[in-house]
């Protein structure tokens, strides 16, 4: 951000908003506390922007971190405004290579987008065809819910733990895979669980798919998130019934993203199933 922010120090101004820390007392950040007291999260403030090295003008939240509520509640996510105060651009997550387009875009129309500012990529999945799949229609090639819902599961996904298993029951349903990478402290991996995870299309789009779910923590999670070249958390890739990697998405995902993602998943799988069937029959 710094050398962006070398860029265009004339044009735009680069603000840093400190939050809560979301990973406090786990992992490599154990000695450091979460901050109970406004002159504590300060005090944390000033050491990590030493640390890192920002020259941006750096504004802490709230103790109830109300501007970090009110902007999604993401720990890492980018947000460009114009000079009429509108929301020009936003990234879940940021990204220096997506975030500068965006920006000198912005400066070119004079620091003010309006009302209908243009679409940038962001770093989200989108589908090339969403309207390919209907979520409410069946799909002959698949099983409507190739995994059991267990009683008090219905208003959630039904994760597995083995790929190996999930790949099996896959196969004799001929069903997509959808794998979800994780860690037991990853902020993002956590708001997903609580929203976009659980939104009613999600989940029932989520009962023609095996679901699992692979802690990136693991030797083995960590080895196949690697060989996907999946960075960062959380990240899902989705199989082809034949065991084949159809589509891979890495970040937080808003529920319309993941519909997309899911939905685009079903649409590549049963294609790749039509033209199988068309080889073997010729």
């Amino acid at each position: 951000m710094e050398a962006l922010k070398n860029r265009y120090r004339d044009q735009a101004h680069f603000v840093t908003l400190y939050v809560r820390e979301p990973h406090a007392g786990q992992g490599q950040f154990q000695e450091i506390a979460q901050p109970s007291t406004y002159d504590q999260r300060l005090a944390l403030a000033e050491r990590t922007q030493k640390a890192l090295n920002i020259s941006s003008l750096v504004l802490i939240d709230e103790m109830d971190n109300r501007v970090r509520t009110a902007y999604g509640g993401l720990p890492n996510s980018a947000y460009i405004i114009g000079q009429d105060g509108r929301v020009f651009h936003k990234q879940p997550w940021t990204d220096l290579k997506l975030i500068e387009p965006p920006l000198k875009a912005l400066l070119a129309m004079g620091g003010r987008g309006g009302e209908k500012a243009p679409s940038f990529p962001t770093g989200a999945f989108r589908p090339s065809n969403p309207g390919f799949f209907d979520p409410n229609k069946p799909i002959a090639s698949y099983k409507d819910a190739p995994i059991k819902v267990p009683a008090g599961s219905e208003s959630e996904i039904v994760w597995l733990k083995s790929l190996d298993e999930a790949k099996k029951i896959a196969r004799e349903a001929g069903a997509p895979v959808l794998v979800e990478f994780y860690f037991d402290s990853c902020a993002f991996c956590a708001a997903m669980a609580r929203g976009p995870l659980r939104d009613a299309q999600v989940v029932a789009l989520s009962r023609k798919f095996v679901n699992v779910q692979l802690d990136l923590e693991t030797e083995a999670g960590a080895k196949l998130a690697d060989e996907l070249e999946l960075v960062g958390s959380p990240a899902f890739a989705i199989y082809h019934p034949n065991g084949e990697v159809a589509l891979r998405q890495t970040g937080y995902a808003e529920a319309e993203v993941m519909s997309y993602l899911l939905r685009s998943g079903l649409e590549v799988a049963l294609r790749n199933r039509l033209n199988e069937a068309r080889r073997e029959t010729n």
